[in-house]
């Protein structure tokens, strides 16, 4: 159950992931169904809830794709286009996923490691 010391910790966590890795714009960990649980949004241009939504929409082709390929169950996926890149990690096996927006210009590979020890972080203060 989330508190508002859990979201305030949320919150701080997300804002890390743009101080300390600069080519992430925008933060967010949504459910399962879409639904926002908390944002940091630092370069615009996404609409956070509208994101959460479309990329949780992508959850059941991209289970199907991973069967087909028998990869196992999605636990990071990419989505790269012509004006910047969406990064989204499975956070642990909570029914949780943080989603990070990358511009076009911009590596990914530093936020793709960010990701990944934020979703530690996150299990951190929701367990």
């Amino acid at each position: 159950m989330r508190t508002e010391e859990s979201g305030a910790g949320i919150k701080d966590i997300l804002a890390g992931a743009v101080r300390h890795c600069p080519d992430v714009t925008d933060a967010l960990l949504a459910d399962s169904q879409g639904v926002l649980v908390e944002s940091y949004v630092d370069g615009g241009g996404a609409d956070p809830e509208e994101l959460a939504v479309q990329t949780m929409a992508a959850v059941p082709a991209l289970g199907r794709i991973a069967a087909s390929a028998r990869v196992g169950r999605p636990s990071e996926w990419l989505m790269v286009g012509d004006k910047g890149t969406v990064i989204v990690h499975r956070v642990g096996s909570l029914e949780l996923f943080l989603i990070l927006r990358v511009p076009a210009e911009e590596f990914v590979g530093k936020a793709r490691l960010a990701a990944r020890v934020l979703c530690g972080r996150l299990v951190e203060v929701l367990s």
